[in-house]
């Protein structure tokens, strides 16, 4: 999807940039309007042009020509979208070198915890059982029940 933004003053640069000046001279596309009465032949010529080289040469030769655009994300690239890094919405993890989404919810005089690894299956069962007042022998009894993974 491409859309030149300030249309008009925009077309001739990014025509520049795409390595075709003369479709700004080209009555078809030579205006606004005219790009929108020709816009089947055009998308023709740019899925041409564009279809040529890869996203990170048109990438470097947008941003080269002063094109103002920007991507659409796919779900695959968010993890690695500096936006979503700037705003922390993709945040390094309190352990080890992977990063998560941050939490949504700011609570006024608190900071936010990093996110950390989800437990293990079972990690805890021991830890919260005694917090409910069992002991080793109804934690092993429990287990021998089946009512708790070994």
């Amino acid at each position: 999807m491409l859309t030149v933004l300030r249309a008009d003053k925009g077309w001739e640069p990014f025509t520049r940039a795409i390595e075709r000046p003369e479709l700004a001279f080209d009555p078809r596309f030579a205006t606004f309007k005219s790009r929108q009465a020709n816009a089947a032949a055009l998308v023709a010529i740019l899925d041409a042009v564009f279809a040529s080289q890869n996203w990170a040469a048109w990438r470097e030769r947008l941003e080269a020509y002063g094109v103002t655009f920007g991507p659409i994300a796919r779900i695959g690239g968010v993890k690695d979208d500096p936006q979503m890094a700037a705003a922390e919405v993709i945040v390094p993890m309190a352990d080890g070198p992977f990063r998560t989404i941050s939490n949504p919810v700011s609570v006024a005089g608190q900071s936010k915890v990093p996110g950390g690894r989800a437990p293990e299956l079972g990690e805890h069962t021991d830890e919260i059982l005694r917090g409910l007042g069992y002991d080793a022998a109804g934690i092993t009894s429990l287990r021998r029940l089946g009512v708790i993974a070994p």
